[in-house]
């Protein structure tokens, strides 16, 4: 995983092997909105931890472990 900072302010790239993820703070004068704010990226993260948590609990559940 690795991010970087272009020249573009606020932008920043999120890139692994096979997925880029850009995320924004269109907080400034120019507003672009080129991806997620910060706030989106975690609020994403967080629920799908969740979900996968809930999924992964579900299928323990219906093996009877």
């Amino acid at each position: 995983m690795t991010a970087n900072i272009g020249a573009e302010l606020y932008k920043t790239e999120k890139e692994s092997e096979t997925n880029l993820i850009i995320s924004d703070e269109p907080d400034g004068a120019d507003k672009k909105d080129l991806g997620f704010t910060p706030k989106e990226l975690l609020a994403s993260s967080l629920s799908t931890l969740a979900q996968q948590s809930l999924c992964a609990c579900m299928r323990t559940e219906k093996a009877g472990i």
